[in-house]
């Protein structure tokens, strides 16, 4: 393809470049005059356009340039006879919103009318920036008039049902909880989670207002005389591109939403977020947002707002996911490539969701595409991947599926100055796939499964393996007007092992959890009110904890620890409506139970005296499915927005929430091997009120955003692990746990900037996770009863990142990472018992910090943007991970050096790692 650009020149050589510069261009409008010459003959029916192109391509001596996200989801027809190819265009385009320009030799731009019409540039670079650039004059008059059902139906009703969808135009991704509204009429309706819609109006001509989050808000009139199927695409909003949105259900977060502390992030947004180690992760990418952390490198899991790693509800389609992490936190489970959209909610819960204090990450696959095969691929020499998405049957069903694997020894082995790194080894891989049946015009059928599998081993001492499925069913339906029906059922299985190799003490440890879940929900949206009810249920079997020895100089002796089940059901009811124009309500009630059966044994212990394995009573004999203990409760959620103008709120928030099911730890922070445990007579029902108040406010339309959000968290029914606690393969677990209180308070403030070229976002964090040992027999506490640091306290976290995309084919990205080192507990001295033998005595938990964690990640991304090579784009990414290659701790260890203790400082990744991924599109 041949273009012209023009630069800036020397004073000297102006006169001489403008010459030329005019003889090019005429030469160029003289060219294009030609393209409508060519004469085409075709006759194609009812196929998508792409194709249509595609054939005309191929028989006739031109090239068409254009996004595939262009492109309309309806298919068209074409019957030209020896047609000029501009008359030809026109009549294929004509009832679509795009145009067309002649560029070039044998060349044509396809892009939207809008621009294309305005378009003052005669290069490809040129109009790639053109493109970029939105249209503020069509966003201000972007009235449209749309005549729908059967004029000629006599007599006409004057009532008529009005169903469809609402989609993303560039994607063709439905959009959940969007709202169609109609002013004059007082009424409205939200899209259910398949973007379907139905509602019931007079006939004749009305005004609607169309919107759905990080959308474009689009007003419309519209004359409908009977029953009509209505589909209608809204346009991604350009100061959103970038950007992770802070919104709510019915769109528009920081200023118009009741949802308080709700991160939501498209699958767009994901992959404008730096990569790290070659790719956009989920997990990794709302590390970056305030109010989330994690323990370190090597880690699984992530903190919110001063919440453990099991008070976090992960959910991918429904189905629950308990180690939501690839290679110790390096990577997550989650396929962005097959993520249609990630919802954080770490302030306000609705009342759908239950069972976990702290917050909930719900993730939703896309379904493939109906019409036609897509795919993406990667190879990278950290990691490669693979998706591809399209229908079995065209128009009727779906198929979308991916697989990753990561091969990391190839690069540590070779990484001698970290001698530790260079003996360690890890792999992972993991598929999931997804089949979506069209039930119907308003019905929708989906099948997903997921299977993952990690090997990790450091410094050929000790490792972890661990293994992740996960399978279920999901029905959709739109029932009638303003109501719509999700209905799912899911299973998982998670298992773990935890290997030794030192000598006589070598053990392999397994333990794991299995888990059913079943979910149903209710949407109604009768005028402006927005109502969920339904009920779910949580069935989970925690296998026995079983330990084997491992190796030849082995000399432990098998044994088993029993374990129990339980079941948690919840129902709840909630609402979302205006009080007035500056109030916004959302008001929900939750009633959760939990009970926990057999078979188990429960073992007896003395009133009021430690529980020891040596004091034991007695004990009591359950069989399978009988009752042993019960929980249960009342969980309120309230949600407030007071709107100070278009562009300020305040939002004001509570939520209880009771968690019947503990993760036990005898480490500074979660790993694979950690134990699972469900609430019975000495693991109570975990309680958490959580209070939250915001300030949003936006600046120049909204290429400013900001927002300070304030945090306080009570909780009780926590557990604390003794001190030099046993927990793998004990089958008197509940002697080495105590009972304790939780509180957790802070702030988080947040600003972004989106301008031209460049997206700067920065985001600091204050935040406190306390915990007090109570309600223990005498003399049984942590820090003599007093309040004291949790494991994963990190009082301040920051967070910084720049984009800059200087034209559309490279983008450079740099983000940086600062924290306080989280706590330890460290030997203040020494005990001399004999000669020889010396016991270290250490201080009070939680006393002491590791040094504080930073590190500064740069990326870089070519990609070829508008160009298509027969069918395929392509993109590379390189990216340095830790770029000044800081030593961040992990852990410390001590070893004794004759009468005292040395310190040691163990960092998993203490070193520089660059990364190439090479990506493919097709």
């Amino acid at each position: 393809m041949h273009h012209s650009t023009f630069s800036k020149m020397n004073q000297p050589l102006r006169s001489l470049t403008c010459w030329v510069a005019i003889l090019l261009l005429t030469f160029q409008v003289l060219l294009a005059q030609t393209q409508g010459t060519i004469s085409i003959t075709a006759n194609v029916q009812n196929q998508p356009l792409t194709q249509i192109l595609e054939g005309i391509q191929a028989d006739y001596p031109v090239s068409f340039y254009y996004r595939d996200e262009w492109m309309p989801r309806t298919p068209l027809s074409l019957e030209v006879a020896d047609t000029p190819l501009n008359e030809a265009l026109k009549e294929l385009l004509g009832s679509t919103d795009l145009s067309f320009v002649f560029y070039g030799e044998g060349a044509v731009i396809i892009g939207r009318r809008t621009q294309l019409d305005r378009m003052q540039a005669f290069s490809l670079e040129s109009y790639r920036k053109e493109q970029a650039t939105e249209n503020e004059d069509l966003r201000r008059n972007n009235q449209t008039k749309f005549i729908l059902g059967d004029s000629t139906l006599r007599p006409r009703p004057l009532e008529v049902t009005l169903s469809g969808s609402l989609y993303d135009t560039e994607t063709e991704e439905p959009l959940v909880a969007g709202r169609i509204v109609f002013p004059d009429l007082e009424t409205g309706a939200y899209t259910d989670d398949a973007g379907k819609f139905d509602i019931t109006i007079p006939s004749g001509t009305h005004k609607v207002l169309l919107t759905a989050s990080g959308h474009e808000e689009k007003r419309v009139e519209i004359k409908i005389f009977s029953d009509a199927d209505w589909q209608v695409g809204l346009v991604y909003t350009a100061y959103f591109l970038e950007e992770v949105l802070v919104e709510a259900q019915d769109g528009g977060q920081d200023v118009n939403s009741t949802q308080l502390g709700k991160e939501q992030l498209s699958i767009r947004q994901l992959r404008q977020n730096p990569p790290l180690l070659g790719e956009v992760d989920v997990v990794n990418s709302i590390l970056s947002l305030p109010g989330v952390s994690s323990a370190g490198e090597g880690a699984s899991g992530f903190n919110v707002r001063g919440g453990n790693v099991d008070q976090n509800l992960i959910m991918q389609d429904g189905a629950m996911f308990f180690n939501s992490s690839h290679l110790l936190g390096i990577f997550s489970i989650f396929n962005t490539d097959l993520v249609d959209r990630v919802d954080l909610y770490k302030g306000h819960i609705p009342a759908r969701f239950g069972g976990r204090t702290s917050s909930v990450l719900d993730v939703k696959l896309m379904d493939g595409s109906f019409q036609e095969w897509k795919g993406r691929a990667s190879i990278g020499i950290f990691s490669s991947r693979l998706a591809m998405n399209g229908p079995l049957t065209k128009g009727r069903n779906s198929l979308v599926f991916g697989v990753r694997t990561a091969y990391p020894n190839l690069i540590t082995q070779y990484i001698q100055r970290v001698p530790t790194l260079a003996r360690s080894s890890a792999w992972y891989g993991d598929g999931t796939v997804k089949f979506t049946q069209k039930v119907g015009e308003r019905g929708k059928l989906s099948f997903s499964g997921t299977a993952s599998r990690d090997l990790f081993s450091f410094s050929e001492t000790f490792g972890f393996r661990w293994t992740s499925y996960a399978a279920g069913v999901e029905y959709q339906q739109v029932i009638g007007t303003n109501l719509s029906l999700s209905s799912s059922v899911n299973a998982g299985r998670y298992q773990s092992q935890f290997t030794n190799s030192e000598g006589v003490r070598g053990s392999r440890q397994e333990t794991g959890l299995d888990n059913m879940r079943y979910a149903t929900d209710l949407q109604w949206t009768p005028g402006r009110h927005n109502l969920h009810f339904g009920l779910d249920g949580v069935y989970y079997n925690v296998p026995d904890n079983e330990v084997f020895p491992e190796g030849e100089d082995a000399v432990i002796v098998p044994y088993s620890a029993q374990k129990d089940q339980g079941l948690e059901m919840g129902f709840y009811l909630s609402d979302e409506f205006d009080l007035n124009p500056f109030l916004r309500l959302y008001a929900g009630l939750r009633y959760s139970r939990f009970q926990n059966f057999g078979p188990h044994t429960v073992y007896q212990y003395p009133d009021g005296e430690p529980r020891r394995i040596e004091t034991v009573e007695d004990s009591v004999v359950y069989g399978a499915g009988e009752s042993i203990t019960s929980y249960q409760g009342l969980e309120p959620r309230v949600s407030l927005r007071v709107a100070l103008s278009e562009s300020a709120s305040i939002k004001l928030s509570y939520n209880r929430v009771f968690q019947y099911i503990h993760l036990l730890s005898n480490t500074a922070s979660a790993t694979p091997i950690d134990l699972w445990q469900v609430a019975n007579q000495y693991f109570p029902a975990q309680r958490s009120d959580n209070y939250s108040i915001g300030f949003f406010k936006n600046f120049k339309g909204r290429t400013w955003q900001t927002s300070l959000e304030f945090f306080y968290r009570d909780m009780a029914g926590l557990v604390v692990a003794r001190d030099f606690a046993r927990l793998l393969g004990n089958g008197h677990i509940e002697t080495e746990v105590l009972n304790a209180d939780g509180l957790a308070y802070g702030g988080e403030f947040r600003i972004k900037r989106s301008y031209g070229d460049w997206t700067t976002e920065a985001s600091v964090t204050y935040s406190r996770s306390l915990r007090q040992t109570v309600d223990n027999a005498p003399g049984e506490f942590v820090n003599a009863g007093q309040w004291f640091p949790s494991d994963f306290d990190s009082p301040i976290n920051a967070t910084a990142s720049i984009t800059w995309k200087p034209n559309s084919t490279q983008t450079i990205s740099a983000q940086f990472n600062y924290r306080t080192g989280r706590p330890i507990t460290v030997p203040t001295g020494v005990l001399s018992l004999e000669p020889s033998w010396f016991v270290p005595v250490f201080s009070e938990r939680n006393i002491a910090r590791l040094p504080d964690y930073h590190r500064l990640d740069l990326s870089y991304t070519f990609d070829d943007g508008l160009l298509r090579r027969d069918g395929v784009k392509t993109d590379i990414t390189f990216s340095i991970y830790n770029v000044y290659a800081r030593e961040n701790a992990f852990s410390v260890f001590y070893e004794r050096k004759e009468t005292s203790f040395q310190a040691n400082q163990l960092s998993v990744l203490g070193t520089f790692i660059p990364f190439l991924n090479y990506n493919i599109k097709f």
